[in-house]
């Protein structure tokens, strides 16, 4: 992830080679999460918003990204953005949480990602507890 061009670079695993993507709305990224469909959610620290893009590098997200509604009154689409969001996470039931430092502010974005599982559960359900992968 790049800071000052507003691109997301992917580097290989083996560290040869990287392909950079822009777009999406990223506009000084500072924190990225994957979710559990592998898709990339990046909080943008200038554009008060979070930017999508699938494990291809293909931008899911808006021109703006997701900067969320101003409304006052449920249901709100996607809660409001803090300024200068910093950090971000994806939760089990594939909701987004996204930490803004400037404002004091946590938006809880629900279920627009895909659900992050914890090998435990995945074990537990595919009946591999004690196992190695």
């Amino acid at each position: 992830m790049t800071k000052a061009n507003n691109t997301l670079d992917f580097i290989t695993a083996a560290g040869t080679g990287s392909t950079t993507y822009s777009g999406g709305g990223l506009s000084a990224p500072v924190a990225v999460a994957v979710d559990g469909a592998g898709y990339i959610w990046i909080a943008n620290s200038t554009g008060n918003s979070v930017s999508e893009f699938s494990n291809a590098g293909v931008a899911k997200s808006g021109t703006a990204g997701y900067t969320g509604d101003s409304c006052t009154a449920a249901p709100c689409t996607i809660p409001a953005i803090g300024t200068g969001p910093s950090g971000i996470a994806i939760d089990n039931t594939g909701g987004v949480w996204v930490v803004s430092a400037t404002s004091s502010k946590v938006t809880h974005i629900l279920g627009v990602a895909a659900p992050v599982t914890t090998p435990t559960a995945t074990a537990v359900t595919n009946g591999t507890v004690g196992t190695k992968p």
